[in-house]
Order: structure tokens, then C-alpha cells, then sequence
């Protein structure tokens, strides 16, 4: 029996784009689609509600970089100045996806997800990955600008974000129906 999975083209561009589905189809004798459902992160109260860490940070330097064929995996040593959300130590390695430019520059993956570099502040949001027992893999989910003036802006927007949390949700219009043609 063949398995093949596949992520759609249009599933690639609604996971880049607004994140709340995609499309995964896996083929036996016949091809059955699935929705893969992402929650929803429309507002700073959903992003906030989805990550288990927001902060306040320093990129003290860049540590590995994976490049991949579009992007790169990036792993940043941060400085914790203020823990919004969650319980982090004083200082972490966190580890972002961005993309690769012409002329070997990066840019983000998406609105809310500016590159980390170094000798700058930002305010993160970071999901945890892996096991209690093992070091974890913390991945940015989302990251704001948050040198000198910004510092208070931003500091206040994500202090209301993480007070008006929104819990984690899947979007009403996202169902996983099976269609087998």
C-alpha cells in the first residue's frame, strides 16, 4: 500500500497567509482530502492566547542558522528583560523561521513576525516544543519591533493582549470533511 502525502499549493498559501487551514491529501487506492485547521490569530488577543510565553527581549546574537530552499531557521540567544506570559528564565535560545532575500538578507514570514537581530528589543510570543526531560525548542510564533520609543508602546499592547487573551479557537468556517472522489 502507497502512502503519499501532499500539501497543496493554495494550502501553502493560506498557511503563509491568514493560517487557519490547509489542505493535506494522502492516497491509498482512492484520495482522501482533510482540512488541517490552525488556530485562529487574527487579533493580539489570539496571538497572544496561542503561545505559552509573551516577553519582553534583548537578541544578545545569533547562534545557528539552518538555511533551508526559501528559508531560514534562525536561533537567537535573547535576553529576557519582562516576562509578560509564561514563566521563562533570564535568558533563552529561541529559534525563528524567516526568509531568504537575493543578497543573502532575510525578511519575515508574515506581518507580525520581524526578524530578530541582533543588539535590538523585541516583544515576543514563544511556543514551547519538545519534552519536560529534554531541553526545550522555544519557536517564535510572533515577534514586534521594541527599540527605545516603541519600548512602552509595545510593552502596553502586548500587557492588554496577554489581559484579553482570547482562548485558542479554530475558525467556525474550518471543518475536517472527508471527500473521497
Amino acid at each position: 500500500m502507497k502512502r503519499t502525502i501532499v500539501l497543496s499549493l493554495a494550502g501553502a498559501v493560506v498557511l503563509a497567509g491568514s493560517a487557519t487551514a490547509a489542505v493535506l491529501a494522502t492516497q491509498d487506492d482512492d484520495v482522501t482530502v482533510h482540512a488541517i485547521c490552525l488556530p485562529v490569530d487574527e487579533t493580539d488577543g489570539d496571538k497572544a492566547g496561542i503561545v505559552d510565553h509573551v516577553a519582553v527581549v534583548t537578541v544578545d546574537q545569533t547562534v545557528k542558522e539552518q538555511p533551508n530552499d526559501v528559508n531560514v531557521e534562525i536561533f537567537s540567544m535573547v535576553r529576557v528583560d519582562k516576562t509578560l506570559k509564561g514563566t521563562l528564565p533570564s535568558g533563552a535560545t529561541v529559534d525563528q523561521v524567516v526568509f531568504r532575500v537575493p543578497g543573502g538578507g532575510i525578511k519575515a514570514t508574515g506581518p507580525h513576525r520581524a526578524p530578530l537581530t541582533a543588539g535590538h528589543r523585541y516583544v515576543i510570543g514563544i511556543d514551547d516544543w519538545g519534552s519536560t526531560t529534554s531541553p526545550r525548542l522555544r519557536e517564535v510564533y510572533f515577534s514586534t519591533p521594541a527599540d527605545g520609543a516603541q519600548l512602552g508602546k509595545e510593552r502596553t499592547r502586548w500587557k492588554t493582549a496577554v489581559a484579553h487573551q482570547t482562548a485558542k479557537r479554530i475558525a467556525p468556517s474550518c471543518n475536517d470533511v472527508v471527500n473521497v472522489p
